[in-house]
């Protein structure tokens, strides 16, 4: 059986420094449901881009490659059809350093498997230290590139 590799694409992720001068947030939406599961409303935010104080995961990039490695798990299913490649997700990191608004931006044709398992990692992650704007914390956005090799 060939040997699983995982690669983690830390490079890629978004860690620009950037002065609050100029930054402009973006929109986005966040659903709410009452306790039965029922849809209630949706409420518009701001996030941004680039903050002067990017978020930072427990640990630093160091803390979030062992936290990757040690919990991403290569779907049977994938490494039966040989599918490999990078899945690139996108998620809101909240002032309180809770993740949100999970979203795929790219995958390998036919990767259904290894979005649903990426989704899931994200998903689980920690609590992050919050990206701050002039010392306050604000909705940030991360991208996280997920290498899936064989």
């Amino acid at each position: 059986m060939k040997k699983l590799l995982f690669l983690f694409l830390l490079s890629s992720m978004s860690t620009a420094m950037v002065s609050a001068q100029g930054v402009k947030p973006k929109q986005d939406m966040i659903e709410i449901y009452d306790a039965s599961g029922k849809f209630n409303k949706q409420i518009q935010f701001d996030y941004y881009e680039k903050v002067d104080d990017m978020p930072e995961f427990p640990g630093g990039k160091a803390g979030l490659e062992k936290y990757i490695k040690d919990n991403l798990n290569y779907p049977e299913s994938a490494r039966e059809a040989k599918i490999e490649g990078t899945v690139t997700i996108r998620f809101i990191l909240s002032p309180t350093g809770n993740i949100m608004n999970i979203r795929t931006l790219d995958a390998p044709a036919g990767g259904n498997v290894l979005i649903k398992e990426a989704q899931r990692i994200v998903q689980r992650m920690p609590r992050w230290k919050p990206g701050k704007l002039e010392g306050k914390a604000v909705y940030t956005e991360i991208i996280l590139p997920l290498q899936f090799k064989m």
